[in-house]
């Protein structure tokens, strides 16, 4: 429902049930006919004080936890605090999860009490899920007229690809020390990869004094460990050849590698796509 949509879709049903039925009576001369279109315009009357007057409900949300794994167990929970003056009115919080709508009954609430209301989020697969936001709004007992009075904001939740522990691996140094290196080799003094402009804290004995004459600032020789394992992780993300199920079981194990790699400061590249 439209945030600014004052007329429900019954509602709107209503008013033309009474716009067609007091015409065909009116044309027709169906004395049943007109009451039944004013009865229909008499019921939309009826439920417009019911949505006149502010709020005076507060709506706070917490997502406990707001990043979990695929299978773990979440929740969100809306909190209302009538902060009025006096005994807060019944009231419809309407919620999201997702795409999915929640309508939540609050009931009448003394001056400063407040109410929580958990609802559960959906962990069964990887996803990021837009939590909210809730929409506290005046509404007539058949439905007819809705206001909404305020919202809270609007939260994200984060479903992760479950993680696997995994034993380190196995592998030495590479015996060529003057082997390929890459910008993303951690800095060391093993491999000379490249000529870089000075930074403060370099090593002042790596200065280049023929690149600095010729540049005018001070250019230093940065080298780099390649002594240590690279790992490359390569995801194939064709539909062709893995099903949706297969292809969250290969996220899974991609992202174990990672994290295991990282665990043993190891450096790591990952490419998913063909």
């Amino acid at each position: 429902m439209s945030r600014n949509r004052l007329v429900t879709p019954l509602g709107w049903a209503m008013l033309t049930g009474a716009l067609l039925a007091g015409s065909i009576g009116w044309w027709l001369g169906w004395v049943e006919f007109v009451a039944l279109g004013v009865g229909c315009l008499l019921a939309v009357m009826t439920a417009v004080p019911f949505v006149l007057g502010g709020s005076e409900l507060r709506i706070d949300r917490v997502v406990e936890p707001d990043r979990v794994s695929v299978g773990e167990v979440a929740r969100s929970v809306l909190r209302m605090r009538n902060e009025g003056s006096g005994r807060s009115a019944a009231r419809i919080v309407t919620d999201r999860i997702g795409e999915v709508q929640h309508l939540i009954d609050v009931e009448p609430m003394g001056r400063g009490e407040s109410v929580g209301h958990p609802l559960p989020l959906p962990t069964s697969k990887r996803a990021v899920i837009n939590v909210g936001p809730a929409e506290v709004s005046k509404g007539d007992p058949l439905g007819l007229l809705r206001r909404a009075l305020g919202r809270s904001a609007r939260a994200e939740f984060f479903v992760h690809p479950r993680l696997f522990p995994l034993a380190s691996l196995q592998s030495g140094f590479v015996k060529d020390l003057e082997g390929p290196t890459f910008d993303t080799s951690p800095a060391g003094d093993v491999a000379f990869h490249t000529i870089r402009e000075y930074e403060p804290g370099d090593d002042v004995r790596h200065i280049h004094w023929m690149s600095s004459a010729r540049t005018g600032s001070l250019m230093i020789r940065h080298y780099v460990d390649n002594r240590r394992p690279y790992l490359g992780v390569l995801v194939d993300n064709r539909s062709e050849s893995l099903t949706p199920a297969a292809f969250e079981r290969v996220i899974e194990v991609a992202a174990s590698q990672v994290v295991s790699a990282s665990l043993d400061v190891r450096p790591i590249s990952v490419w998913v796509g063909k």
